[in-house]
């Protein structure tokens, strides 16, 4: 198809709208994950303070509160408007989800695994850390649902 394309188009013209297209996919997977990443940079998790007895305190457990709520409200409205887009490239929608899980998950299994050792709240962990990250990537891969109903 690229000896085709370029009989068409021309080398030039190819390559330019080649690098346009891996430019619009770059800049569609910063606007998805932007959010998500904001709050996972700005994570307190790592300076959390602690009192004398290694405990988090009151202030460190109202700012990881506020951290995973961000996060959660980034997974439900992420999820709600991403399943809902068609992308009928079955390659382009694979690699999209690829990249969208490459960009967030370290950093929030990062996240997951500090959050696991701090109490949060003493009856309602699950209100807070509502995703772990096979949750995470598993919601991820439901991105564009539609594109794979609407082809069968």
């Amino acid at each position: 198809t690229d000896k085709f394309l370029s009989s068409m188009l021309g080398e030039k013209e190819l390559h330019k709208r080649r690098d346009y297209f891996l430019q619009a996919k770059k800049i569609y997977v910063d606007t998805v994950t932007h959010k998500m990443l904001q709050a996972l940079d700005n994570t307190p998790s790592m300076r959390i303070e602690v009192n004398s007895k290694n405990e988090t305190t009151h202030k460190g457990k109202n700012l990881l509160k506020e951290t995973m709520s961000l996060i959660n409200k980034w997974v439900a409205d992420v999820h709600a408007s991403q399943r809902k887009l068609a992308v009928p490239d079955p390659d382009l929608r694979i690699e999209l989800r690829l990249r969208i899980r490459e960009r967030i998950s370290k950093k929030y299994e990062r996240l997951f695994t500090a959050m696991d050792s701090v109490k949060l709240s003493k009856k309602n962990k699950e209100k807070y850390i509502k995703y772990n990250p096979e949750r995470l990537a598993t919601i991820i891969s439901q991105f564009y649902e539609i594109s794979e109903s609407s082809l069968e």
